[in-house]
């Protein structure tokens, strides 16, 4: 198990000791600009996709340790696009965020769930979890 250090930030949020970089994926601007706006006052680096296949683009031109996710995007699911991202970078941790409640069946093992709508502090605990469980 991979512990994780967090340090209060200033207002209570919780930010970790070293900033990842986070493929952001959701197809609905409004969720994808407040979910990074979230991330980068988590002090986390950002890249932000609205499809699948822009998602799979940017996993090809740089180096991410955490995908999050939406289940329903557009092209694809977010379960599918998981199981490639993993392809292509193994060591990626996952986080699925959806109003759906569960994991779809034969999701990655290493996948948490993140119950839409969702809070910054229940953004960082995911990241947490995520990250140990992609130990």
């Amino acid at each position: 198990m991979v512990a994780v250090s967090l340090k209060k930030k200033a207002g209570g949020a919780e930010a970790p000791d070293t900033p990842l970089s986070i493929l952001l994926v959701e197809d609905n601007f409004l969720i994808r600009a407040d979910t990074a706006m979230m991330l980068e006052d988590l002090g986390h680096r950002v890249v932000q996709a609205a499809t699948a296949a822009q998602g799979l683009r940017a996993l090809g031109e740089g180096r991410f340790d955490l995908l999050l996710s939406d289940l329903g995007l557009p092209d694809q699911p977010g379960d599918v696009l998981a199981a490639q991202a993993l392809a292509i970078q193994p060591g990626l941790a996952v986080i699925f965020a959806t109003g759906e409640g569960r994991l779809p069946e034969g999701s990655p093992p290493r996948a948490i769930l993140l119950a839409k709508p969702y809070t910054e502090a229940h953004l960082a605990r995911a990241i947490a979890r995520a990250r140990a469980a992609a130990g």
